[in-house]
């Protein structure tokens, strides 16, 4: 069997990322020869010729590209080993608006998240099942932020963007086990929020095969999750990451706060998105109300920044995590 056909007949890639393999091999096997594959297109050949075969093309990297590689792992190693040991933030940081509109989801997402922290097996095939669902071709389409845990560090969460981090002896084993959850977490609700919303728009009669429908839904579950897109500045988010610690993050929380976001979407995502936030804002009520019959301190003057707030002592207790300013901007002009 020749190596292109090792490819179109493996059982490892699907047929999206069996292109990207292909792609890949065509920069080493092309008229011109001796090119080396991205990252994420030596990801897929890995899965089907195994890490020595990908590890020897490694190797042939220019220099500079080397120097390149190292120089933005060692930038992005402090935050990992920060955030990489038992971090299962993102059920309510990145997860926050989602949380709150998908509750039972976001739970049983949970559960296989310390699930992927306790076995890599269950990871790997969990992951393996997003790219098998009917759906999957679609959330490509979509460019729904499904990260990774291979080399290419652009692929990855924010937080775990220097696989160096995963080597370091004793502690690097619970980093790697820590960003398998947090991304394994992600990609999950990913995938489960975009069947969810695919399916129901499928039933009201939407075209979910539209661009418009998919990049709608693609943009809003990507913004929600803490994904969000730098634009002109994708190429340096590895950098941005780093010196801003979330800029993916903070780009998402400036995105969905912003009304000329919802003014482009298809209208049964923007009807999603203003479910989302109704069940946001009125989960936190209800929080910060029983809060405050518990005995717990709420400050409820818009003025103060501790407003929306519980406050225990000199412990500040803030629900709407990055999303403060919105019931603190209606707390004002209600008031």
């Amino acid at each position: 069997m020749c190596i292109r056909d090792r490819v179109k007949t493996s059982d490892n890639l699907n047929d999206w990322d069996k292109i990207t393999a292909q792609r890949g091999l065509s920069k080493i096997l092309g008229e011109k020869g001796g090119g080396v594959p991205t990252n994420s297109e030596l990801d897929k050949m890995e899965k089907v010729f195994g890490k020595e075969f990908t590890d020897t093309l490694l190797d042939k990297r220019p220099f500079l590209e080397k120097l390149q590689e190292a120089g933005m792992q060692l930038y992005n190693l402090p935050r990992a080993m920060m955030a990489g040991v038992g971090d299962f933030s993102a059920t309510l940081r990145q997860n926050v608006l989602l949380a709150a509109r998908h509750p039972l989801m976001t739970a049983k997402n949970f559960k296989e998240q310390l699930a992927f922290f306790a076995n890599e097996d269950a990871y790997r095939v969990a992951m393996e099942e997003i790219r098998a669902r009917d759906t999957y071709e679609a959330m490509q389409k979509a460019d729904l932020q499904l990260t990774e845990m291979g080399g290419d560090i652009t692929k990855r969460e924010e937080q775990f963007m220097s696989s160096w981090a995963e080597k370091i002896p004793g502690i690097g084993k619970v980093i790697k086990m820590t960003g398998r959850a947090y991304t394994g977490f992600l990609n999950k609700m990913r995938a489960d929020v975009f069947d969810d919303m695919y399916k129901n728009a499928q039933l009201g009669g939407t075209d979910v095969e539209s661009a418009k429908f998919l990049k709608s839904a693609g943009d809003w579950i990507n913004n929600a999750t803490g994904r969000g897109s730098l634009g002109k500045l994708e190429r340096a988010m590895p950098v941005l990451s780093q010196g801003l610690f979330s800029a993916r993050m903070l780009a998402a929380t400036v995105n969905t706060m912003n009304p000329a976001f919802y003014v482009k979407m298809d209208s049964a995502v923007r009807k999603e998105a203003l479910k989302t936030w109704l069940a946001f804002l009125g989960t936190g009520m209800t929080v910060l109300g029983l809060s405050k019959l518990a005995g717990a301190e709420v400050e409820t003057d818009p003025a103060s920044t501790d407003f929306g707030k519980v406050k225990i002592g000199n412990t500040r207790i803030n629900f709407w995590g990055t999303y403060q300013q919105i019931p603190v901007l209606l707390g004002r002009l209600f008031k």
